[in-house]
């Protein structure tokens, strides 16, 4: 095969196009960063790779074909048209149509371009609509398989559009092409199944003759409007029934004049928000929701990935449990015990830091599976406020449910503005109601560790106006100052007033100070989960707890000096030791009250300061 060296600025400026187009349809940061993994991909240097874009090194045919084939699948906008003007400039016109044909082929046959240097599955060319293989670790959810099957076989007669849902990385495109390549449907369908995924750059036209080719059909590059290029779709279609998959819809109006394609046509989109989902018309009946795997699941999966030592199977499933049976973090830490020879149990520490699953959920980026890219765009989508109460969430504790006066406390808002902010992140698919307990809602630690990277960006005044939302916020009790304000638990436990050990939690690090006792011992992780988790209720309390705690030992303090001042000069100091006995009482009633809200949170109370009330007490203590 031929090879061409020297300067060009021309093939430069297309190499560089498609280089570019590569990363924005990867969502990598850096252009240096789509270099690296075209040239993984294609199984050349990294300087080979920036040597096109730069005009100066050599060109082999079998490398340029590869690149181009790479760049098509990653951005099938690109065109043909880019591919004839690279090899044109590249100085090979004449292999020009040899290296479309190689393209075509692969794309039809839905196998690969090879090359004595490579053979990974990665470099399947899916541009002609054929489904992508299953993932190397895929583990079949037969009750959500059968559901989206039933909905696409009871729409084959009559057309229609169905909606895969969920958060990122939860596996909708994964199930999407289960379907695709499952026997019953491209049987009843006669094999007319055809993938397309839908990236920010594909326009309605695009998208169009994309499917046309599918087909084996061409349309012209020149129509009036989306509307007459919908029309000359539909004439170059099969009469008979055919099944559409569209992957990653992220602009909803790019695939909606499909709807006027007519009968016998059935639309399968996965899409992450309830908008894009509203906007398209799709009635509720017509959705799948797609959420973690279960624990069965997420285990399968993990034993398809590495086998696991017996002695490590509890730190992997306390990993599981930890990381919500998240598809893609499943897959993500089972190969980090493969690739990095780490064991379970140092897995489930590494976990519990923030910058450490920051890199976690980037390790598999290299093979096109991140899931932190959608989150930015659902970022994107968000106005100021939306922005504003997300980011909120990253400064927050870890808590187990999010509840309206917490809202109003931190965003500064109605109870109905809350509400409506609340139903906002839910519809994004951002947060999630609780079930049964209106205003209470539930945030994914991925959702929270991206609110967390999104709040390093606070100014410090911006942390200033934070910090005092603990004392704006609602509790459903008074927290008096003279006076213990939590009853006894029920039933009494054994618990000696000097000791300082919680019964249950002997072994660990005690309440040596209100603050490192809510940290170490009401919420300590025991690889149950990444980071604090409690309510707000329960954190408002002990934080304002700690603050009663330090001010009377500052009064004391104070107050003791005070009173040694006063003796030295040969005065009576009266009020001096009064306000040391308060001090001291005050001291009293906090250890009083902290003792037993540990043993609340000891017993297992799923509200362990509400349920110590009743309505009377309420009354007589109002918020």
């Amino acid at each position: 095969m031929p090879k061409q060296t020297g300067k060009n600025s021309e093939f430069a400026a297309l190499a560089d196009r498609g280089i570019r187009a590569y990363q924005h349809a990867k969502d990598l940061n850096l252009l240096g960063m789509a270099e690296q993994h075209i040239a993984t991909e294609i199984g050349v240097g990294e300087g080979t790779v920036n040597g096109w874009r730069r005009g100066r090194t050599t060109r082999r045919y079998d490398d340029l074909t590869r690149f181009a084939a790479v760049c098509l699948k990653a951005a099938p906008e690109l065109g043909e048209q880019w591919v004839t003007d690279l090899f044109r400039a590249g100085d090979m016109a004449g292999y020009r149509d040899q290296a479309l044909a190689e393209i075509r082929n692969s794309q039809v046959r839905g196998t690969r371009i090879t090359s004595e240097r490579t053979s990974d599955a990665d470099h399947t060319v899916n541009v002609a609509g054929s489904v992508p293989v299953l993932p190397n670790y895929y583990v079949r959810r037969k009750a959500k398989l059968d559901a989206l099957k039933a909905l696409t076989l009871a729409q084959r007669e009559t057309g229609g559009w169905i909606a895969v849902l969920g958060m990122t990385g939860t596996g909708k495109s994964t199930l999407m092409a289960a379907l695709g390549h499952d026997p019953e449907i491209n049987t009843e369908f006669a094999g007319n199944v055809r993938w397309f995924e839908i990236r920010q750059t594909t326009t309605t036209l695009r998208l169009v003759q994309r499917i046309a080719t599918a087909f084996g059909k061409e349309l012209s590059e020149e129509y009036a409007s989306d509307s007459d290029a919908i029309t000359a779709l539909r004439r170059v279609l099969p009469d008979e029934p055919f099944l559409l998959l569209l992957d990653n819809i992220v602009n909803p109006t790019d695939v909606s004049l499909l709807q006027a394609l007519g009968q016998g046509v059935v639309i399968v989109v996965t899409v992450r928000t309830m908008q894009d989902v509203a906007l398209l018309h799709i009635p509720e009946k017509a959705w799948v929701m797609v959420r973690e795997l279960t624990a069965d699941e997420a285990w399968a999966l993990v034993q398809q990935v590495t086998p696991v030592p017996e002695d490590q199977i509890p730190a992997a499933k306390a990993v599981l449990q930890a990381v919500e049976y998240h598809p893609y973090t499943t897959v993500v830490v089972a190969s980090a015990a493969l690739t990095l020879n780490m064991k379970w149990d140092e897995i489930q520490k590494a976990l519990q830091t923030i910058a450490v699953r920051l890199g976690v959920i980037q390790f598999l980026q290299t093979r096109n599976r991140n899931v932190w890219a959608p989150l930015e765009l659902d970022w994107e989508r968000l106005d100021a406020q939306g922005q504003y109460a997300l980011t909120t969430l990253g400064r927050l504790p870890y808590f187990l449910q999010y509840d309206l006066p917490l809202a109003q406390a931190v965003w500064g808002l109605s109870a109905a503005e809350a509400l409506r902010v609340w139903k906002g992140l839910a519809a994004m698919q951002l947060a999630r109601p609780v079930p049964d307990v209106p205003g209470v809602y539930t945030v994914h630690w991925l959702i929270r560790d991206f609110a967390a990277d999104k709040a390093q960006q606070w100014s410090l005044w911006q942390r200033l106006r934070f910090a005092g939302w603990v004392w704006r916020y609602r509790l459903p009790f008074r927290l008096r100052w003279w006076w213990p304000a939590l009853r006894k638990p029920q039933p009494d436990s054994r618990w000696p007033w000097y000791s300082f050990t919680l019964p249950g939690t002997e072994g660990r690090r005690g309440m040596r100070f209100i603050d490192s006792w809510m940290i170490n011992t009401l919420w300590q992780q025991d690889g149950r989960q990444l980071n604090l988790r409690a309510g707000p209720v329960e954190w408002v309390a002990v934080k304002r707890l700690s603050v009663r705690f330090l001010a009377a030992i500052l009064a004391f303090i104070c107050l003791a000096v005070a009173a040694a001042l006063t003796l030295s000069q040969g005065n009576r100091p009266f009020v001096a030791a009064l306000g040391m006995v308060v001090a001291l009482w005050v001291t009293i009633v906090t250890y009083i009250d902290t003792r037993r809200a540990a043993m609340w949170w000891g017993l297992d109370t799923s509200s362990p300061y509400t349920a110590a009330f009743t309505e009377k007490d309420q009354e007589k203590d109002p918020p």
